[in-house]
């Protein structure tokens, strides 16, 4: 992530609240620290942002994971927003070693130039349909989410346009 990000110049988004946090014992130390307010982040506070929970003094989103869902799929349209107005051909080329995958640099090279053309609007996120809620596990305050199975059937009956039978 902090590689792509970087190649493309950092990604702008909307940071909600001051993302502080520090974790000495992790490995390697974890210390982020992101100002509120919209800004460009580089690579290593992109993955910081994409990273970040809750702070040292335990609050974070108020709406616990969903919050944080929704600022992750905020930094994916912007990154996709950036990419595609980026050179997407060299965004590619330069993130290729830090992927993981079984398509060749030909291919995705390939696909690219199918991609050029492609707008901010041809993209949609979707957060699967339910409710979060936070609930007290071994005296910890966890958030929990909880999905609607009419609701998510009833939504890829739409995605997948499926028409139900009675």
């Amino acid at each position: 992530v902090k590689t792509i990000v970087d190649s493309i110049g950092g990604v702008e988004v909307m940071v909600p609240f001051h993302m502080k946090y520090r974790d000495p014992t992790s490995k390697p130390p974890l210390n982020i620290d992101i100002k509120e307010g919209k800004q460009v982040l580089n690579g290593k506070q992109a993955l910081d942002f994409l990273r970040y929970r809750k702070g040292n003094n335990n609050r974070g989103y108020i709406d616990g994971d969903l919050g944080r869902i929704k600022a992750q799929q905020q930094f994916l349209k912007s990154f996709v927003n950036r990419t595609l107005s980026y050179r997407l051909p060299v965004v590619i080329k330069k993130g290729f070693d830090h992927v993981k995958t079984d398509m060749k640099l030909m291919e995705g090279l390939a696909y690219s130039k199918s991609a050029i053309g492609i707008k901010d609007d041809d993209f949609s996120f979707i957060t699967l349909p339910g409710e979060g809620e936070f609930k007290r596990f071994n005296g910890k305050l966890l958030s929990y989410f909880t999905y609607d199975s009419f609701k998510t059937k009833r939504l890829l009956e739409n995605i997948y346009n499926i028409k139900r039978t009675p």
